[in-house]
């Protein structure tokens, strides 16, 4: 199948209509590209390896941190944490760092809840290595040529330190390659001129404008600086200079853009594969209720993400994340400015799938920032997106 290079929206009717576009030439070839989004299967985990009772915790009464952050670090691999019926708080989120699943009895059934949001910002559950993993600038590589669309490898200048399995991210400079564009007249005649590539525009302008990026702080904001047009890719070979992904490349990084691959190191940034949340209400994150944060593979399946600052599902530096059957609804403060967003990507997120939710009531519904790549977001009931004021 193809889809458009960043997140392709489905819905009944815009199925065939956007079929049809591509019959007729209306969508240009360099925007569309090969689909593989999601897991494709989350599987179905029997293996518990620890049941957390809600009662233990007086069902609510005290803090269940560390008692779920110490179920999830014993628990081995493939395997699962049973959260049982009840209320539990979490107000020092809990991590899963390795291929398990988080499961709770159903939504509004087992509920996880902060409330110490004016204490800390942060998370209640967070997958991945850490809490603030990061991309590794000092393995930044050129590439020797374009990785054109469509291609499975690229070629680098030196390939010392890449290996199969890795997570790595590929990407181009497009503000110090930029140049000014100049605008069709205005009203007042003048002709203002914006910052700009062939493919990314900058909301700079000469002369200055109110509400200009701020540079350079701006240009880092969701990207390395100055590289919004990026993708998450996955290794699966390494020969001489050449390097192998899974995947096609979803759209052309050019060496006139000085395109480059850049790595994941450590353990607090290399990805977690396989982790998944499950079957629980998630309500009060100030700093969102789920991240996936350099994950891979993984998932959140029929949870309820509710009363949150900041993106309720956030996903970042990631590859392959499902979000699927749940409801993401209402936060506390649809303003602008960041801290309203249901679901977001960002930091190259890719190929991520968003299939057979409810998102409703927020500011924004769904963002992508320096990200999208290969994504779909399928079959969803979208609607009440608003702005507070």
């Amino acid at each position: 199948m193809r889809s458009f290079f960043g997140v392709l929206v489905l819905s009944a009717c815009s199925v065939t209509t956007a079929a049809a576009q591509v019959g007729a030439g209306l969508i240009p070839a360099t925007s569309l590209t090969t689909w593989a989004p999601g897991v494709r299967g989350i599987p179905t985990r029997t293996q518990v390896c620890a049941i957390v009772n809600a009662a233990t915790y007086g069902n609510g009464s005290q803090d269940a941190s560390a008692g779920i952050q110490a179920a999830i670090d014993a628990c081995p691999v493939g395997q699962v944490v049973q959260l049982s019926a009840g209320l539990f708080t979490v107000n020092d989120h809990v991590r899963i760092g390795k291929g398990i699943t988080l499961r709770g009895a159903a939504p509004r059934v087992t509920t996880l809840r902060k409330t110490n949001q004016n204490a800390e910002q942060e998370q209640i559950i967070i997958v991945g290595p850490s809490r603030w993993p990061h991309i590794d600038e000092a393995t930044a590589v050129n590439l020797t040529a374009d990785a054109v669309q469509g291609a499975m490898s690229v070629t680098v200048q030196n390939s010392a330190g890449f290996a199969p399995g890795q997570f790595v991210k590929l990407d181009e400079d497009d503000y110090n390659t930029a140049s000014w564009m100049t605008l069709p007249p205005r009203i007042s005649g003048s002709s203002p001129q914006v910052l700009a590539t062939d493919r990314i525009t900058w909301p700079i302008r000469n002369p200055a404008t109110q509400g200009d990026l701020p540079v350079p702080s701006g240009l880092s904001w969701f990207s390395r600086p100055g590289r919004p047009l990026v993708e998450i890719k996955e290794v699966t070979a390494v020969n001489g200079n050449t390097i192998t992904f899974s995947t096609p490349v979803h759209i052309t990084y050019t060496t006139a853009k000085l395109a480059q691959l850049v790595r994941y190191t450590g353990n607090d940034s290399v990805h977690v594969r396989s982790a998944g949340v499950e079957e629980m209400t998630l309500t009060g994150g100030s700093d969102g209720n789920v991240s996936f944060l350099n994950a891979a593979y993984s998932w959140a399946k029929n949870i309820e993400c509710m009363q949150y600052s900041n993106p309720c599902v956030d996903i970042r530096n990631a590859f392959r994340i499902e979000v699927r059957d749940s409801n993401i609804h209402d936060t506390v403060n649809p303003y602008p400015g960041g801290a309203g967003y249901a679901l977001s990507l960002s930091f190259g997120a890719s190929e991520v799938l968003v299939e057979n939710n409810i998102i409703m009531g927020a500011n924004k519904l769904m963002v992508v920032r320096s990200s999208g790549a290969g994504s779909v977001v399928g079959y969803n009931y979208v609607d009440n997106g608003f702005i507070g004021n």
